[in-house]
């Protein structure tokens, strides 16, 4: 660079070690040396240090990681919970019922067509011990 242009304490380390250190290593363990418009995030850094299947996905700035879909990173894909959107949040009733395996679950009644009592007593027990439900 010319002297009117002096280093950042950033690209001076990097001009000392970077390019030394690619050359002794493998090109899958090199880091990548980014450009001086997009210097490295801390997310960035530590995605690097990682094998493709340990690192977490990056999301733009626009968009923030949710709590929910920060735990739902840190699980395999079985242990994770669905994330509703935001626009159709999730009732106690669908709440509980995702923490039960499918046999366990209560049936999630649409609005339009609440549980009567005899139908919430119903649902407890076995078939056999069902009481009747009048129409």
């Amino acid at each position: 660079p010319s002297k009117s242009t002096p280093l950042s304490p950033v690209q001076v380390n990097a001009s000392q070690y970077r390019q030394v250190n690619a050359s002794q290593y493998r090109p899958s363990q090199r880091l990548s040396v980014p450009s001086k418009s997009t210097p490295l995030s801390t997310v960035l850094v530590n995605a690097s240090q990682y094998r493709p299947s340990q690192r977490l996905s990056v999301p733009s700035k626009s968009t923030p990681l949710s709590t929910v879909q920060v735990n739902a990173s840190q699980y395999r894909p079985s242990q994770r919970l669905s994330v509703p959107p935001k626009s159709t949040p999730l009732s106690p009733v669908q709440v509980n019922a995702s923490q039960y395996h499918p046999s366990q679950r209560l049936l999630v009644p649409s609005k339009s067509t609440p549980l009567s009592t005899a139908q919430v007593n119903a649902s407890q027990y076995r078939p056999s011990q069902r009481l009747s439900v009048p129409s």
